[in-house]
């Protein structure tokens, strides 16, 4: 295919692109009002060109400021943010694979998130260009132009703007969840108005957000997702421990939120720090920890090779560990854990957890048989 004409395809989305192109790719350049940690993951999947460039809007919204860390510390991505009074008018969606022959162009409504990228009905223009063709240096200047408008990421990071944006990044991720359930609660509704216009229609659930888990599934949710009691009691365990350190080192300000995830449709309750997920529980009993490097990760992974490790922001990774493996890893883990949990304190202000947080504390210690503190709460 070699076409200045766009091509349109129907239920393509633009991770179906990236997965095609990526292997080959010596460049890719994207330009996305929005960039989400769960984007930046796809991407980090996916084999890494020589060269990438991604300049996005900083605050007004859904842009994750570990996201964009997690782009350049980890993949080496040159990043820029356009901020200031500009910020709210930067709104493209614009993404190009340059390989040895070819500039692959992608254009159109989602954002460099999981949802934008992969779980949305979005829809995209896409161009396959000669690389040295008149219509390929036209894209190029094009992406050139929103690139000018940003500023280095290097030089943000250390700004008081930066403190500022992550605090409320934090802060906002709370309010979207909330916003959430509202959503959900008038899909609810709307399925039965659906379905009486017309039965062969159906509103499924997005997969591209988290939703908070309603409040009256959390009282007894371990219960029923622990079929054997020690593993519940080491789960619960480690995730009292975690709590009661992060409370010791950072006060009030953290959360534990009872969700489903927008990744992989489960439940789950999830520690978190600034907008940092430090501990996960899953309904299916596994425990995902943020890890601080340590030989005792290299000694969980060979010992229990069901755990997997994958990349978390800041260069620290996360590992997965398997419900029935529980009781070995978590004694190999709880130090580099706790570790990482110690090292992020000072690095949030006020989060404050959504209303039902509390029952999820509760249940927690319910199952590890001891009371644990509370978060500071937005009614407080």
């Amino acid at each position: 295919m070699n076409s200045t004409e766009p091509v349109l395809q129907p239920g393509f989305t633009a991770l179906d692109l990236f997965e095609r192109e990526m292997p080959g790719a010596l460049r890719f350049d994207a330009a996305s009002a929005f960039v989400t940690r769960s984007g930046i993951e796809l991407l980090a999947a996916l084999p890494q060109p020589r060269r990438s460039r991604l300049v996005c809007r900083a605050g007004h919204g859904i842009t994750e400021p570990g996201a964009l860390a997690m782009a350049a510390d980890e993949l080496g991505t040159q990043v820029r943010v356009v901020a200031g009074r500009e910020a709210a008018r930067f709104h493209p969606k614009l993404y190009l694979v340059q390989t040895r022959d070819r500039l692959v162009v992608l254009a159109g409504s989602g954002n460099l998130t999981a949802a934008g990228l992969r779980d949305n009905v979005e829809q995209f223009e896409l161009h396959d260009l000669g690389a040295s063709s008149p219509a390929a240096m036209q894209h190029a200047r094009r992406f050139n132009e929103l690139w000018e408008r940003g500023i280095p990421l290097e030089a943000v990071r250390s700004t008081s703007f930066w403190d500022a944006w992550t605090e409320q990044s934090a802060r906002r991720l709370v309010l979207r969840q909330e916003v959430d359930e509202f959503d959900g609660a008038l899909d609810r509704e709307a399925s039965s108005i659906v379905s009486a216009a017309s039965p062969a229609a159906s509103i499924t659930p997005s997969r591209g957000r988290s939703a908070l888990m309603p409040a009256s599934d959390v009282p007894g949710a371990l219960d029923r997702w622990y079929d054997d009691a020690a593993h519940r009691r080491v789960g619960a365990g480690f995730l009292a421990e975690a709590i009661e350190e992060v409370h010791r080192h950072a006060g009030t300000s953290w959360a534990l939120l009872a969700l489903r995830s927008r990744n992989d449709d489960q439940l789950r309750f999830q520690l978190m720090l600034q907008n940092r997920d430090l501990i996960r529980l899953r309904e299916d009993g596994c425990l995902i920890v943020g890890v601080a490097d340590d030989p005792a990760i290299a000694d969980v992974l060979r010992r229990f090779p069901r755990t997997i490790r994958t990349p978390g922001p800041d260069g620290v990774p996360d590992l997965t560990v398997h419900a029935e493996d529980l009781a070995g890893a978590v004694p190999l883990l709880r130090r580099v854990a706790l570790a990482h949990v110690r090292s992020r304190r000072g690095q949030a202000r006020s989060v404050r957890a959504n209303s039902h947080s509390r029952a999820a504390v509760e249940e927690i210690a319910r199952a590890a048989g001891r009371p644990l503190p509370q978060p500071l709460y937005a009614s407080q």
